[in-house]
């Protein structure tokens, strides 16, 4: 069955665009998985963010903040968008810190409209999340934490060259959360919300999780997957499922759908 998303005003939309941030380390390609999943079963647009000096970025700067970050991802994301273009923005571990921050560039700048519906996944709200300076651990006990949270393939173990490599791009991530601000007080109004954690993921407590809630004025909908700081992996069929679930619900309260 597919569906036709006509606006209030009888105007044919674009398909819904999900701008997917990554984490740590990550690269856009991570995403991958979903953009063949969700092209199969819904009318949403899987768009994974590349970020500076990663992938196929890899020859551009890195960043030296997250907020220089979140400038980039902000204008990734208005040259993609209209407005008759509905969006919303998943950020994982770094990738949520880093939407707090485009969401207070799309709040001041006003020149885009406001997303749909926003995840935050594998990531306590910052004011609550222990700082633990990963970036200035030794080099051996850091790639074992990296390691044991899932954040670097099995396979890399075997070619030391491109270990140290990945992990340096890892490692310069970890230094813009160390430096980052995290007592930061925002709140944002109207945002529809998910925070989205593995039930195995250490890094995420009780506290940290539910305080997100002091960012956003509308309650959040918290949801809980098999695995750990990586279950957008792990549970990947399921996730894929609830976002697709969440965001055709969003769509259909501003919008009517017709077959």
């Amino acid at each position: 069955m597919k569906y036709i998303l006509i606006s209030k005003g009888g105007i044919t939309l674009n398909r819904l665009k999900l701008f997917c941030i990554p984490h740590a380390g990550g690269l856009a390609c991570y995403f991958n998985e979903w953009k063949l999943k969700m092209k199969e079963c819904s009318n949403i647009e899987v768009c994974p963010i590349e970020l500076s000096g990663k992938g196929s970025r890899a020859d551009e700067p890195i960043y030296h903040s997250i907020e220089e970050a979140s400038r980039d991802i902000y204008a990734i994301i208005h040259g993609d968008v209209s407005e008759d273009c509905p969006y919303a923005i998943l950020g994982h571990s770094m990738g949520a810190i880093l939407i707090l921050e485009v969401l207070h560039q799309i709040h001041c700048r006003r020149q885009i409209p406001w997303p749909v519906h926003v995840f935050l996944s594998g990531q306590g709200a910052p004011k609550y999340t222990a700082l633990d300076n990963m970036s200035e651990l030794p080099h051996e006990i850091f790639i074992n934490k990296i390691k044991n949270m899932g954040g670097i393939p099995k396979e890399l173990s075997n070619y030391p060259e491109f270990l140290a490599q990945y992990t340096s791009i890892i490692q310069n991530d970890y230094r813009l959360i160390d430096k980052y601000n995290h007592t930061k007080e925002y709140y944002f109004d109207n945002t529809k919300i998910s925070v989205m954690n593995g039930r195995l993921d250490a890094s995420v407590t009780l506290r940290n999780k539910l305080g997100w809630q002091e960012y956003f004025s509308d309650q959040i909908v918290f949801q809980d997957f098999d695995g750990g700081h990586f279950f957008i992996k792990e549970d990947s069929d399921r996730v894929v499922s609830y976002i697709t679930e969440v965001l055709n619900s969003s769509i259909a309260m501003e919008m009517r759908i017709v077959q």
